[in-house]
Parts: structure tokens; C-alpha cells; sequence
């Protein structure tokens, strides 16, 4: 299926990272757990917001870790963190995808953190590499692996 580019609402490469609140471990902005991984990753200490306005190369990883746990989506987070843990020359987020997931063991279906929105994600994981200028390199959706990671980092 070929859609015209101005039909597509996830950004694209080209485009410019879109902004918006991500929680922070100093200021969770009301989501809850910030990070659902079984040991929550380092990559909670900047927002987007802040990402997008500073000089440096931002890596958005939008993902549930405690969710998926198959062996096509569940290690993307641990992927991350073993390709860009020790990089300080980028700002590398992950951003959960539902403000308070418990919402689903009470029946309803949980509120899509802003993250989630202003990507107009229909599907997770996905991971946006863009340079300091805000320009989006690389964007990889749904099932990838570490070269494919490695391949999209070595574009900032």
C-alpha cells in the first residue's frame, strides 16, 4: 500500500522530531511507571522537550517493556542501552506508551502517554534517531536488531 507523504501522520525521515513532555525521574508528569522494564533504564533523565530545544543528537525509544516480552519487541530497551548507554553526545529517551497502565487491570484501556500523540503511533516499539538540528535520520518501527540500531545511531 502507497499512501501520499501529507496522509502519513508519523513523522518521517526528513521531518523534524516532533516535541513533547516525557517523564523525567525528577518529574514523572503523572505516569506511572515511568519505565515498565523489570530494572528501569537510565534513559529517564532528560524530557523531549528539553531534548529538542538543547544542541544534541536525540534517540526517542517509545516502548512497553513490561508488555512485550516476546523475542521480536521485548529486548528493544536492553538493545538501547548496549548501543547507546555510555553515549553523552546524545540525548537518548524511552518514553512508555500508557500514562498508568493498571488502567487495563480494572477493564478500561489506559490513556496513551503525549510521547505516544504527538508521533500519532498506532504501534509500539518504535525508535526515532534525529540530529541536533531536530531533523528526523532514522526511524525504525516495530521489529529490529542491532545492526539495524547500530546503522540508524551511526547517522548522528
Amino acid at each position: 500500500l502507497v499512501a501520499d507523504r501529507v496522509d502519513i501522520e508519523i513523522p518521517q525521515v526528513g521531518d523534524l522530531l516532533p516535541s513533547a513532555p516525557t517523564p523525567t525521574v525528577d518529574d514523572p508528569k503523572g505516569v506511572t511507571p515511568i519505565c515498565t522494564r523489570a530494572v528501569d533504564c537510565a534513559f529517564h533523565e532528560i524530557d523531549l522537550v528539553d531534548a529538542v530545544a538543547n544542541d544534541k543528537p536525540t534517540v526517542l525509544l517509545i516502548s512497553t517493556p513490561g508488555f512485550c516480552q516476546t523475542d521480536i519487541c521485548g529486548p528493544v530497551v536492553d538493545l538501547l542501552i548496549d548501543e547507546a548507554g555510555d553515549r553523552t553526545d546524545l540525548n537518548v529517551i524511552h518514553a512508555e506508551v500508557y500514562v498508568d497502565p493498571s488502567d487495563f487491570a480494572a477493564g478500561g484501556f489506559p490513556e496513551l502517554t503525549p510521547a505516544v500523540n504527538a508521533m500519532a503511533l498506532p504501534f509500539e516499539p518504535a525508535i526515532f534517531v534525529a540530529a541536533a538540528d531536530n531533523s528526523i535520520r532514522a526511524r525504525l518501527d516495530t521489529t529490529f536488531d542491532r545492526s539495524e540500531l547500530r546503522d540508524a545511531l551511526s547517522l548522528v
